[in-house]
């Protein structure tokens, strides 16, 4: 589990995160899947840490092909909260909540408040 924290300290916290060409999506997005699988403190910290201190723009590696139809960003946070949301809501509700807000008419906010509701 460590190795894919620590990949995705890199990606996401590293003072040349997202660089083009220095993170494939394929890669990010297995290493959230690792992250994920697994509720540990390692995890749950990076993941609250996702949710409250990530504020970049990710710059993926053009030949690794498109993320997804959410921005990069988007799709890691939709996980971060459902991971969290299902490991333990009511301890990770304050991470989530600030996504949540009604005034967020995009998908993030709709899945953010949909794992409030559960």
């Amino acid at each position: 589990m460590s190795g894919a924290c620590d990949y995705m300290r890199g990606v996401l916290f590293a003072p040349a995160a997202g660089a083009v060409g220095s993170h494939p999506w394929t890669g990010i997005l297995a290493a959230m899947n690792s992250v994920t699988a697994e509720r540990t403190d390692e995890t749950e910290t990076l993941l609250r840490k996702l949710l409250t201190d990530f504020d970049r723009r990710l710059l993926l590696d053009p030949s690794a092909g498109a993320s997804h139809a959410m921005p990069p960003e988007d799709l890691l946070r939709a996980i971060a909260i459902q991971a969290l949301g299902s490991w333990d809501l009511a301890r990770h509700r304050d991470v989530i909540l600030p996504h949540a807000d009604p005034k967020r008419n995009d998908i993030l906010g709709t899945i953010a408040r949909k794992v409030l509701s559960a």
